[in-house]
């Protein structure tokens, strides 16, 4: 399993912040439950959650505000939790 989140850089903290989150399921196995959560000043908010089958490419565009926080989950596994 492949992610990978990318950012624009805001220089306020409270300015609105985006972003992208890139996840590339394995051709092998089953389908899999991708979640992506986004952590920021306003709370907890999931932007993604599907059944992705296998071979398949994720591409979610992600923003928040303040202090942004990105979670991402395949089966119930945090794969990456990073800030934005």
């Amino acid at each position: 399993i492949r992610s990978r989140i990318s950012h624009d850089d805001d220089k306020e903290k409270t300015q609105k912040k985006t972003g992208s989150v890139n996840i590339t399921i394995p051709k092998n196995g089953n389908s899999r439950h991708v979640v992506i959560y986004i952590i920021d000043d306003n709370g907890k908010s999931v932007s993604y959650d599907q059944q992705v089958k296998p071979g398949s490419t994720v591409n979610q565009s992600v923003s928040g505000i303040g202090n942004v926080k990105v979670q991402v989950l395949i089966d119930g596994n945090i794969v990456q939790d990073r800030e934005l």
